[in-house]
């Protein structure tokens, strides 16, 4: 800017010339002046200067455009000083505020300042002009003494005033970044909180206040358990753990649908989404490491959701429990009608009633998957956990399938673990619900025979790090890539010419998963289209010391029981 008000000096120049060139002054009059074609040349050339560095030069090299800029002004300066015999006060005063500016630019003052004497010195030795020693003695002073002044009017300038200007400018930014976050927070239809590490709410937007029912002003800095007040549904007390607490204590991002009642003694389902809030840290060593410095809550309300699946969970269940009787009333009556030695039936009926006792099998199945379903949305799906010896139980399993495998000229075999080195077998114990594992066990060798057209069946265990792994393998059509993810969905069916022709509900796998979750296990497939497939399940295994005493336990609580 100050390089534009130095142009704007020039242009004073040049209109004083050309009015003097009008009214036809005598040359005293432009001699008093001493505006000769030299100021005017040194002043087009100073402003084509800054035109010219104001695009090209300003930006990456700031103060040598200054500097440049100040060399050439300091050239003109000392002409139309020494053309005007140095009697001209106006003069004096444009040269002193030169100097006291050049000082202004702080460190690099001095420097400016030096560029004005020696230009004005070399200008004066060139003789063009020869200044009085009165002009040279005033020179000198007058930039060491305004320089200083210069010096500390920037210093001054610096401590208070700039000071205060980047604190205004910071604190501007700070209310505009702060404008937009309240915005997007106020624009977000869900209820969001930020809680500090002591659980303090920090802020929360206008939807968690409504969703939970309290002032927004007053919710703010209570402690977050005041505001989610999780009511239980069950015995588990770790169930009724909310997310935001789980967040908090493990440091890991949790995803929980909790039942909460709010300010006004209402009930409602909230899905709760709590995402820890990490910083970079340096500590004494300048070792860097990553802190938890406060949880960011998501709110979303699901009430009518989830009180909509509970209406078709009861009405499944219900459903499911009514069927029980008249299927299991069905299927006795096919089955005495299929006994040779109660009735007597012709070839021909026997087959219609040896399709319709399938047929009522299928029916048991589908009502019992579609209990297993309704307990697993509530939660009611019962785990009575006992130790058993996984290989024995696989070995049962599958002598009670090799008749369906064979009758589709499958073979299904066992495969036993192998012994590591010249150690002998190992023992593989788990401590699950024999019923609820070999219903997950089942159901996956049948889905093996029913989508395998030729080969075998393989049925293995093992044991990993991370426990017992039983592994159910197929030589069939195998799993598509992008159906890998859904599998384990509920009612969801890869969509091929094989599942159309076998048929299904989609809730095998579903249940499946459910059921080992339950057990704190993970049940996953390895799968290429054309190349077959693989059932993981594994479960936490049971060291030889920890079957003895779980044996004691049960023994114990058997006894009391009786």
């Amino acid at each position: 800017m100050f390089n534009y008000a130095l142009i704007g000096v020039t242009v004073v120049f040049y209109g004083t010339y050309f009015l003097f060139e009008q009214l036809g002054a005598s040359d005293a009059t432009k001699a008093v002046w001493g505006i000769t074609p030299l100021v005017l040349t040194l002043g087009a050339i100073h402003a084509v200067y800054v035109l010219i560095a104001d695009r090209l030069t300003i930006k990456r090299q700031p103060w040598l455009t200054v500097l440049v800029s100040f060399a050439i002004y300091a050239f003109l300066i000392g002409s139309v000083i020494e053309s005007s015999g140095n009697t001209n006060i106006l003069y004096r005063g444009l040269y002193i505020t030169l100097i006291f500016f050049s000082g202004m630019l702080g460190l690099y003052g001095p420097l400016t300042a030096t560029i004005f004497t020696w230009m004005i010195l070399l200008f004066t030795i060139s003789g063009i002009a020869t200044p009085t020693e009165a002009s040279l003695t005033f020179n000198l002073i007058a930039n060491t003494l305004l320089t200083i002044a210069g010096l500390l009017g920037w210093l001054f300038f610096r401590k208070y005033y700039t000071k205060d200007k980047d604190q205004v400018i910071l604190q501007s930014k700070l209310r505009e970044e702060q404008f937009k976050s309240d915005v997007i927070l106020e624009s977000i239809s869900d209820g969001v909180m930020i809680i500090n590490p002591k659980g303090t709410v920090e802020i929360l937007n206008r939807s968690t206040a409504n969703l939970l029912g309290w002032d927004r002003q007053e919710a703010t800095n209570l402690d977050f358990r005041s505001l989610i007040d999780t009511v239980s549904e069950t015995d588990d007390s770790e169930a009724d753990i909310d997310a935001i607490s789980q967040c908090l204590d493990t440091g890991k991002a949790v995803q929980r649908v909790s039942l909460l009642k709010t300010h006004h003694e209402h009930q409602i389902y909230v899905d709760i989404v709590a995402s820890p809030i990490t910083q970079e840290v340096v500590d004494e060593s300048g070792k860097k490491s990553t802190a938890n410095v406060g949880v960011v809550a998501v709110l979303r309300d699901v009430d009518s959701q989830k009180r909509q699946e509970q209406q078709r969970s009861d009405f499944i269940s219900t459903a499911s429990h009514e069927m029980r009787t008249p299927v299991a009333s069905i299927q006795g009556f096919l089955e005495l009608a299929l006994n040779e030695k109660v009735a007597t039936v012709d070839d021909k009926a026997r087959g219609y009633l040896v399709k319709a006792h399938e047929a009522t099998k299928h029916l048991g199945g589908l009502r019992q998957d579609l209990l297993n379903v309704s307990k697993s949305d509530d939660g009611r799906l019962v785990n009575h956990p006992e130790i058993i010896d996984t290989v024995s139980f696989l070995t049962e399993i599958v002598e009670q399938n090799m008749a369906a495998a064979s009758k589709k000229g499958l073979t299904l075999t066992f495969k036993q673990p192998e012994a590591k080195g010249k150690s002998v077998q190992p023992l593989l114990y788990i401590n699950v619900d024999p019923e609820r594992l070999h219903e997950v066990i089942a159901n996956l060798i049948e889905n093996a025979i029913k989508y395998t057209k030729k080969g075998m069946i393989t049925v293995g265990a093992s044991l990993g790090d991370h426990g017992v792994t039983i592994r159910v393998s197929d030589t069939g059509a195998g799993i598509a890539t992008e159906d890998i993810p859904h599998l384990f969905q509920k009612f969801y069916r890869t969509d091929n010419s094989i599942t159309r022709e076998v048929g299904g509900t989609g809730l095998g796998l579903y249940i499946a998963k459910q059921i080992v979750e339950v057990m704190n296990g993970q049940i996953w497939v390895e799968s290429t289209l054309g190349s077959g497939s693989t059932f993981n399940v594994t479960l936490p295994r049971v060291t030889a010391a920890q079957v003895e005493a779980l044996k004691a336990k049960q023994a114990s609580a058997s006894t009391k029981k009786a």
